[in-house]
C-alpha cells in the first residue's frame, strides 16, 4: 500500500463480501484486508400517477411514466487498511404518492456516489406521462440483485438502493 512492500498474508486469499441494503453509518474494514471491490446502486424512481376520464366523449386512460433507475458504480477498487473506517448510506427508494414525487435516494461509500433515479411523470388528460431518468453513473448491472434499486412502474414505488463490498 502506497510504494511500501508487504508480505501476502495467507487471510488475503479468502473472498468474502457484505451486502448493505439499508440506513446508514459506519463500515469497518476487517482485520487481514489491505483491498476492498466495491459495486453500489442508487434508489430507483417511483412511477407517475395513471389518468382515467369517462364523459360525454368517451373514455379513455393514460398511463403514468415508470421511475428511473438508480445509478451504478461498478467494481471500485480501493486500497484500504484493517480498521479503516468508511462513511456509507443506502438511497431509498422514491415512495409514490399521487401528488409531487422526489427521486430515489443516493448511495455513498466513502467518496463514492450513485445517484437515485427520477421520478416517472403523471399522466394528464393529454397523455401518457414520461418516463424518469436512471441515476448517474451507469457502469453497468449492479452484482448484488436484481431488486436493489428499480424505478417503479406507474402507481408503484422505487426500490431501495445497495452496496456490495467484496474483499
Amino acid at each position: 500500500v502506497n510504494g511500501v512492500w508487504r508480505p501476502i498474508i495467507a487471510a488475503e486469499a479468502q473472498h468474502d463480501n457484505e451486502l448493505l441494503t439499508s440506513g446508514s453509518g459506519t463500515w469497518t474494514v476487517p482485520a487481514g484486508v489491505y483491498t476492498l471491490k466495491v459495486s453500489m446502486i442508487g434508489g430507483g424512481g417511483a412511477g407517475g400517477r395513471n389518468y382515467r376520464y369517462s364523459g360525454e366523449e368517451g373514455s379513455f386512460f393514460f398511463d403514468g411514466g415508470s421511475g428511473g433507475d438508480g445509478g451504478v458504480v461498478l467494481n471500485k477498487i480501493v486500497e484500504v487498511v484493517p480498521g479503516q473506517p468508511f462513511t456509507y448510506s443506502i438511497g431509498a427508494g422514491s415512495v409514490y404518492t399521487s401528488g409531487s414525487q422526489t427521486s430515489g435516494g443516493t448511495t455513498l461509500f466513502g467518496d463514492h456516489a450513485a445517484t437515485g433515479g427520477t421520478c416517472g411523470a403523471h399522466a394528464t388528460d393529454s397523455g401518457n406521462g414520461a418516463n424518469g431518468a436512471d441515476g448517474t453513473p451507469r457502469e453497468g448491472a449492479f452484482p448484488g440483485g436484481t431488486s436493489y434499486g428499480k424505478g417503479g412502474s406507474a402507481k408503484t414505488s422505487g426500490t431501495s438502493g445497495a452496496i456490495l463490498i467484496e474483499y
